[in-house]
């Protein structure tokens, strides 16, 4: 009935249905035969043993399939300095990434403008009116005359 998750070839298929899972732990349970069970629903008993591990384990959620996480890259940005960087874009919204760079070496960090701009774009903050946006929707408060102006500046050019 279902294919099993890797054929002949080693090539991965894809994965057992989460009702095909609970049908196959039930039906183990009810006739009390573990390989009939299997061979009735064509899954290996390798794969029916791993299945009921993941069950007692972590209960029907441990059957549900699962998103793989995120791989971290070597070269990522760490966390501290994209927290770092975006606390001193909050405080100045207007600078450079070259800017601010300079600003955070001064302070004693070592951010090259490089990993600004990344965050940035990751963030959504290319822009300086972007920048100021975000500020606005973070802070809570409002913003300054001379940034309300370039906020709204920014946003003509953009249209």
């Amino acid at each position: 009935m279902a294919a099993p998750a890797i054929d002949l070839m080693g090539v991965r298929r894809s994965p057992i249905p989460f009702r095909l899972k609970l049908r196959v732990l039930a039906l183990a349970r009810r006739i009390g035969n573990v390989a009939e069970a299997c061979r009735r629903l064509d899954v290996s008993r390798s794969h029916f043993y791993a299945l009921r591990e993941r069950y007692l384990a972590h209960g029907i959620e441990g059957l549900r399939e699962r998103r793989p996480a995120r791989p971290r890259m070597p070269n990522e940005t760490p966390s501290h300095l994209v927290a770092l960087i975006l606390t001193a874009t909050g405080r100045f919204p207007t600078y450079s990434y070259g800017r601010l760079s300079r600003r955070l070496a001064g302070d004693g960090h070592c951010v090259s403008p490089a990993q600004i701009r990344g965050v940035w774009e990751r963030h959504g903050l290319g822009s300086c009116a972007a920048r100021l946006a975000w500020l606005e929707r973070t802070s809570g408060r409002s913003l300054s005359a001379r940034h309300r102006r370039l906020l709204e500046s920014g946003r003509r050019v953009s249209r």
